[in-house]
């Protein structure tokens, strides 16, 4: 058996993969490496596309991203490797909600694989499902007990708060889909975000921070279209009360 296609695509992966984690976008790698994936594509088309996938997430390119992957899943529908790479590249580029589904079909695909199931503690977080998260963290504690997730502490500290004032995943999640897709109609899809509970004498809120590189009149923009999109959107009543996201400056 030829493993040569196999090696070559693991070592573009991993290329790959690394380029996530820049903070600026290296065109000219993207180009170098975008040609290779399409060589591939001809002795190891399921990689192939895989690897067109992500690099079309680093570039922003929402159409061929689904298109790549939807083509890789194709081939191998009951790989979860396709699978999970679809659903990280999504949430890379803010699209929780889809992404969570994604990861969890890969996981029940896996059987219960804990590498599949660091995805769903974190997408489930990302997508405002905070409860679910500390439910899979506790499936997480049970299958790696030795290994404690770096992130368990936050969840569980944020999950209480949500069961205290008796507010649902399916609110948060709902307010967060509000928040992605004013980012994506904004063509804002690389960010960082930071939550915390802030409290004073009177109140306490989950705050989610969306930091982003746009200036300061336009996220004063943004949040005021928030705000008017949340004052005409049916939502719980205590929901804005204990939680609340904010578009502040990367700085």
């Amino acid at each position: 058996m030829n493993h040569q296609p196999e090696i070559k695509a693991n070592s573009l992966i991993k290329q790959v993969e690394s380029l996530f984690d820049a903070p600026e976008r290296d065109e000219f790698t993207i180009a170098k490496l975008k040609t290779e994936a399409k060589q591939l594509v001809s002795t190891d088309p399921f990689n192939g596309k895989i690897l067109l996938g992500k690099l079309a997430a680093l570039e922003h390119r929402i159409n061929e991203l689904r298109s790549h992957f939807e083509s890789a899943i194709k081939l191998q529908p009951n790989n979860p490797i396709g699978i999970s790479s679809f659903a990280a590249s999504l949430d890379f580029l803010g699209f929780y909600s889809e992404a969570r589904e994604l990861g969890e079909k890969a996981y029940k695909l896996a059987q219960g694989d804990p590498r599949y199931l660091i995805n769903v503690i974190e997408g489930s977080m990302h997508s405002g499902r905070y409860q679910d998260a500390l439910k899979y963290l506790k499936k997480w504690d049970a299958l790696v007990p030795k290994e404690k997730h770096s992130i368990a502490q936050q969840i569980d500290q944020f999950a209480e708060f949500l069961i205290t004032n008796d507010i649902s995943d399916d609110s948060v999640e709902m307010y967060q889909q509000i928040v992605s897709d004013l980012m994506h109609d904004s063509k804002i899809y690389t960010f960082a975000g930071q939550t915390d509970i802030l409290e004073d004498e009177d109140s306490a809120c989950l705050s989610i921070m969306i930091k982003t590189n746009k200036t300061i009149e336009e996220i004063v923009q943004l949040n005021i279209k928030l705000a008017e999109i949340i004052a005409r959107t049916e939502l719980p009543e205590n929901l804005t009360d204990h939680v609340n996201y904010v578009f502040v400056t990367q700085n």
